[in-house]
């Protein structure tokens, strides 16, 4: 049964072309492009975010990060999706 399947895909128009295959077409001419080059972000004179020192940088992305877990953890608690005891 299985044969006769493969057989008929075989002789079957329907998977053939008559435009050329793929492999048959010349490739396109590949145009480069220069090379970009890399900005570097500068905010402050000494390169401070909000001029603040890298570990004031730590502190307050610690602090948001605590604001919002603590925040998404209340709004489970209110929409009862979770029980304290």
């Amino acid at each position: 049964m299985l044969d006769d399947l493969r057989k008929e895909s075989e002789n079957s128009s329907y998977f053939q072309s008559d435009s050329p295959a793929p492999e048959e077409e010349l490739p396109a001419k590949v145009v480069s492009r220069p090379a970009r080059k890399k900005i570097r972000l500068n905010l402050m004179p000494g390169g401070k975010f909000l001029g603040l020192s890298p570990a004031q940088q730590f502190i307050l992305s610690l602090l948001l990060f605590l604001m919002v877990c603590s925040s998404g953890f209340f709004v489970l608690v209110f929409a009862e999706k979770i029980v304290l005891f």
